[in-house]
């Protein structure tokens, strides 16, 4: 009898925290978050590799989030451990043209121009804040990085805090 009491004690438990916890990303809204973020901040990336990076999270980058966050961004990173940058789904704003165009993704093999690297996008539960590291490797020098924290604010992202900025 004990065991039954546990186990149904148990599932209702699990019901409760699933019903209550913020639906996962779907990869389209991780394009659009995206797409927002580099049109908002005119974000120059006509050149990107295919596949996210792993950003170090450090403490001063976690204290920004609340605990909620935090659980959700270890499920999300479960989620799209493997994915990879889709063709025609990521644009980048084009300082000369003054439009948005599609972003050329390409892979290991790339050697031509200035690649631009994105990591794991770090969203809040709540999609109205995000840290992403991204930097532009030059070849050979002219490269430039950053990691940011963006807040949403009256539908676009503002940078709440530049955390790390380096040129070479």
């Amino acid at each position: 009898m004990k065991k039954l009491i546990f186990i149904i004690f148990a599932l209702s438990t699990i019901m409760v925290c699933s019903c209550d916890r913020p639906p996962d990303l779907k990869e389209d809204e991780i394009y659009t978050i995206l797409n927002e973020l580099m049109e908002d901040h005119q974000i120059w990336a006509p050149i990107v590799y295919y596949k996210f990076e792993k950003m170090d999270m450090k403490d001063e980058y976690l204290k920004e989030f609340t605990n909620d966050d935090i659980c959700f961004n270890e499920r999300q990173e479960r989620i799209f451990e493997n994915m990879r940058f889709k063709s025609k789904a990521l644009k980048y704003y084009s300082m000369f043209t003054k439009t948005t165009d599609y972003c050329e993704i390409v892979g290991d093999d790339y050697k031509e121009h200035s690649v631009v690297h994105f990591s794991v996008p770090f969203i809040s539960a709540d999609r109205q804040m995000i840290l992403i590291e991204y930097s532009d490797l030059g070849l050979p020098l002219g490269s430039s990085g950053e990691t940011t924290l963006f807040v949403k604010k009256n539908g676009h992202w503002v940078i709440k805090n530049g955390f790390v900025r380096w040129n070479s």
